[in-house]
């Protein structure tokens, strides 16, 4: 079955969480509405072990033109059990949740330390969303985070972009955690151009693959970029496809990527596709 997490538009320009559940086939099982505040965006969609499902997202609870980032939790059937709000000043944002047995822990970006600069900010909380601990990382610039991924030792291996640190512009951003959020190890990559890294795996021999844009390869188009860091230091791309008629256009959206082992990698995203290389094809 496949739960599918979707923006719908209510009354007075309102939006909310629609969330379908479908068979294998794509036909609806059910489908539930859900309202928290006046704007609500969901961005990460996953299904606990109790069978139930969590959301993480951002809403806007009131017409003060801030957005907190939320967190929902449903039954198996779509059900609201219950849901938290995380902010301080600003708007904050989160992009990507993970659950383990015990705990659960979102990926969001803040103005926790400065007002006019975001951090990258993750949260590890209990099952009723009850904030256990929170860590920052981020610097002078505006620094963003949107996908991590469990690692084999408990830790976290962030990708996101940077404006703090690297050649300038936008680079993407790596950060090696271990299971409490200190950092390890950061990484940087980038050209001349913007970066940004959308999604991020591990491999089965202890790398890291991301896939997202660059700016540096081409004078005249974004292209999606995969890469993968068979170590902190040892770094290989296997993917660049650019857009031949040089469109602006070749942002890629968010990617949503998993490995099924080592030479696997499925990414989804949105443009015109033009290169494979080697075991690696792209389809859209």
């Amino acid at each position: 079955n496949l739960i599918i997490l979707i923006l719908e538009y209510g009354e007075n320009n309102t939006k909310n969480f629609k969330i379908y559940k479908t068979s294998e086939l794509g036909e609806i099982i059910w489908e539930k509405f859900l309202s928290i505040g006046i704007y609500n965006y969901g961005t990460k969609i996953i299904e606990t072990f109790d069978k139930g499902l969590i959301i993480v997202g951002y809403v806007m609870e009131e017409m003060d033109y801030e957005y907190n980032i939320c967190l929902v939790k449903t039954d198996s059937l779509g059900n609201l059990k219950w849901y938290k709000i995380y902010g301080v000043m600003g708007h904050d944002y989160a992009y990507d949740v993970i659950a383990n047995k015990d705990d659960l822990f979102f990926l969001g970006n803040t103005h926790i330390n400065n007002p006019n600069t975001y951090d990258i900010q993750i949260t590890s909380t209990d099952f009723l969303g009850n904030s256990l601990w929170n860590k920052y990382y981020g610097s002078s610039g505006n620094d963003f985070g949107y996908s991590f991924f469990p690692t084999y030792d408990n830790g976290f291996i962030i990708v996101g972009t940077t404006e703090s640190f690297g050649s300038g512009g936008k680079d993407v951003w790596l950060i090696r955690t271990d299971s409490l959020g200190d950092t390890l190890w950061t990484k940087v990559l980038g050209g001349g151009g913007d970066e940004v890294g959308y999604s991020v795996v591990t491999t089965e021999d202890s790398g890291y693959i991301f896939t997202g844009y660059t700016f540096s390869e081409s004078t005249d188009s974004y292209d999606l970029w995969v890469v993968k860091l068979e170590s902190e230091n040892r770094v290989k791309q296997l993917l660049i496809v650019t857009d031949s008629s040089g469109a602006r256009n070749r942002v890629v959206s968010k990617l949503n990527l998993t490995t099924d082992d080592s030479v696997k990698l499925y990414a989804a995203g949105y443009g015109v596709l033009e290169q494979f290389v080697g075991n690696l094809r792209v389809a859209w």
